[in-house]
């Protein structure tokens, strides 16, 4: 019995021996294998790559570009050329050394340029009569200001007229020589509106930039030092008369409506006055305005109107006019020429 046990227990044992190397040699051993990949890889799709490294590269030949007007040229195409465009889109001017054309003259100014037609009617017929009609034409030199005329240009332009500084700025608007070197010269500095606050500035500096004392003042020898010299120099000054007239003319204003933007009223809305009165309402919601009258609602935002404007005129005369100083008021300034000598 313990034989027969001691068998089956060795035969068990050696079974087992036998089946673990069977189960070693059954399971493969790991192999690590190195796939190939691809030179550009990406996580998307790729292009397959065509060649090799080992074949010659072919350059395709670029066509040449001609320009437009070469290929014009070459076509026998003779076509116009287009304007140069500047920088704010205007084009060019074929002859950039024309002078440009002058601005265009302000409508509302043209009364300006002959001031005598803005005077009193009797003080116009008084200086005619005394000195003819043809005084204005022949005497007078118009300059018109407006509210952003330079101050020093227009003290420059002033000073031109009266006969100092050279005659620097002395043309323009009509002054001619004949004129400014007339006897009876007369120079209307007008503005119209705002400007007249600039002509009153503008003919205070002159006064104060032209003055002098009053009367010619001999001066010392210019040539002090040589022997024999009795030259002198002579200071010489002009007296001036100035007249201030205000006048007006008609000139376009706007209007803005300052009741579009207000909601109109209706019918339906109740106010105190409509509980309080109803039947004048209903007489008023009776009414259709015609298109003739129209509501200050309906009519436009800006509208175009004329009125007239006032006109500062100051006169400045080389001799006295006695219409004009019984009727503005006369005041003197002295002009200084300069020095001459004797």
């Amino acid at each position: 019995m313990a034989d027969a046990t001691a068998e089956a227990e060795k035969s068990s044992a050696q079974r087992e021996t036998e089946a673990t190397p069977a189960t070693a040699t059954a399971t493969p051993a790991p192999t690590t294998t190195t796939a190939s990949t691809a030179p550009y890889s990406s996580e998307g799709p790729t292009l397959p790559i065509l060649g090799t490294a080992g074949d010659p590269v072919v350059k395709i030949p670029t066509p040449a570009v001609s320009r437009p007007n070469e290929v014009e040229a070459a076509q026998g195409l003779d076509r116009p050329r287009k304007k140069r465009k500047t920088n704010n889109g205007t084009p060019a001017s074929p002859n950039p050394t024309s002078a440009p054309p002058p601005p265009p003259l302000n409508p509302t100014l043209e009364p300006l340029r002959k001031p005598w037609t803005l005077l009193p009617s009797e003080v116009r017929a008084a200086v005619e009569a005394r000195c003819g009609e043809g005084f204005w034409g022949g005497n007078c030199v118009a300059v018109v200001f407006t509210r952003n005329q330079n101050i020093r240009a227009g003290v420059n332009r002033l000073k031109g007229c009266l006969g100092v500084g050279g005659g620097r700025e002395t043309k323009g608007e009509g002054e001619v020589d004949e004129v400014l070197g007339s006897r009876g010269l007369v120079v209307a500095v007008s503005g119209l509106g705002d400007a007249a606050v600039k002509v009153v500035g503008v003919v205070e500096v002159l006064k104060r930039v032209v003055g002098g004392d009053g009367e010619g003042i001999k001066g010392v020898d210019i040539m002090e030092g040589v022997e024999g010299n009795e030259a002198e120099t002579q200071q010489r000054t002009e007296t001036w008369y100035l007249y201030t007239s205000l006048g007006s003319t008609p000139a376009a204003s706007r209007y803005t409506n300052k009741n579009i933007h207000k909601k109109p009223h209706t019918p339906d809305e109740p106010t105190i006055a409509g509980l309080e009165n109803k039947t004048a309402e209903e007489d008023d919601a009776s009414f259709e305005p015609t298109s003739a009258n129209p509501s200050p609602i309906d009519a436009p935002e800006t509208q175009k109107s004329e009125r007239n404007a006032p006109v500062l005129t100051v006169w400045l005369s080389r001799l006295p006019i006695a219409e004009f100083g019984a009727e503005f008021g006369e005041e003197k300034f002295v002009v200084n020429l300069g020095v001459r000598e004797t």
